[in-house]
C-alpha cells in the first residue's frame, strides 16, 4: 500500500504548501483520498502529483473543518463519482476562540457546503460506529473521551464562547494493514489508539501517520502522551503532519522508542 501527501502545512519543491491536509491512499483496486485540503492548492497539488480526480474511488473526511473540506467544492466539480465517508455532524458552524486572537470560523467553505449538498443522497456515507469499509480499511465513526486528553484547542460552536464544540464528528481511518491514520486527532492520539482497539483487536497499529494536534500542548500531557505510545509495543513508526506542532513534533522524536519522522506534501509512504 502507497501513501502519498498531496496537502500538507509543508511541501517539498514543485508542491505547494498550505495549512490544511489531504492523503491519497493507493490500495491494491482503490484509490482512496482522505481529506481535501483548505482548498488553495487542491487542484495544483493534485496535478503535481500525476493524479486525476476520476479515478478517486471514494473520499473521507475526518472532520468539518475547513482545513480538510476546503478542496471537496473541486473534487465534487469534476468527473469524481466516488461515495464520501463522513461523521454526523460534519456541517455544523464552528469557531476557534483564543483570548489574545480574533474569533476565526473553522466551518467547512461555502462552496464546498453547496457542491456537497448538491451530492446524489445515494453517494453520501455517514459513519457514525466503527465500520468496515472494505478489504482494506475500516472507518472509527465517534471516538469516545475516556483518557485525560482534550479536544487539542477553544473550540466552539457560536462566536460567544458558550457552547463547546466537542468535534464528535471527527472520524480516523485504520488499514487492515495496521496503519492508523488521524486527520487532526481531537479526540487524542491514546483515544483513538483504545477505540481501534476495542474494535479490532485482531489489528495491531504499526504506523501512525497524520496530525496529532498537540500544538497547545504543555510537558506533562506530551510526557504522559509519550509513555503510552511507548507501551505500544507493535507501534514500529509515527509520521506526523499538519497540526501536530513544531513543539509537540520535537519532544516525540527525543522521547518515543520508535521512529518519528515528518512529512510534507509530495512526500510518498510505503507500508
Amino acid at each position: 500500500m502507497k501513501i502519498e501527501v498531496l496537502i500538507d502545512n509543508q511541501a517539498q519543491e514543485g508542491f505547494a504548501p498550505e495549512h490544511g491536509l489531504s492523503l491519497l491512499f493507493h490500495f491494491e483496486k482503490e484509490k482512496v483520498l482522505f481529506d481535501t485540503g483548505a482548498g488553495g492548492v487542491f487542484a495544483e497539488n493534485f496535478a503535481r502529483a500525476g493524479v486525476c480526480m476520476e479515478e478517486i474511488s471514494s473520499l473521507v473526511i475526518s472532520h468539518g473543518h475547513y482545513d480538510h473540506t476546503g478542496g471537496a467544492a473541486s473534487l465534487f466539480a469534476s468527473a469524481f463519482t466516488g461515495n464520501v465517508f463522513y461523521g454526523k455532524g460534519m456541517e455544523k458552524t464552528r469557531y476557534s476562540i483564543h483570548p489574545d486572537r480574533p474569533v476565526k470560523e473553522l466551518t467547512i467553505p461555502e462552496r464546498s457546503l453547496a457542491a456537497w449538498k448538491k451530492l446524489p443522497s445515494e453517494r453520501k456515507k455517514e459513519i457514525t460506529d466503527f465500520t468496515r469499509i472494505n478489504k482494506d480499511f475500516f472507518l472509527t465513526g465517534m471516538i469516545p473521551h475516556v483518557t485525560f486528553e482534550d479536544r487539542g484547542g477553544p473550540f466552539f460552536l457560536d462566536k460567544e464562547g458558550k457552547r463547546k464544540d466537542e468535534i464528535d464528528d471527527e472520524i480516523s481511518l485504520l488499514t487492515s494493514a495496521g496503519v492508523l491514520v488521524p486527520g487532526c486527532c481531537h479526540a487524542g492520539i491514546i483515544n483513538t489508539l483504545l477505540h481501534c482497539r476495542k474494535n479490532a483487536p485482531h489489528i495491531p497499529v504499526r504506523y501512525i501517520m497524520g496530525g496529532l494536534h498537540l500544538l497547545y500542548a504543555d510537558e506533562k500531557k506530551l510526557s504522559k502522551t509519550a509513555e503510552i505510545l511507548n507501551g505500544i509495543k507493535s507501534l514500529e513508526k509515527i509520521i506526523l503532519l499538519h497540526c501536530t506542532g513544531e513543539n509537540a513534533v520535537q519532544y516525540l522524536k527525543e522521547h518515543l522508542f520508535c521512529e518519528v519522522v515528518t512529512g510534507k506534501a509530495g512526500d510518498v509512504f510505503i507500508f
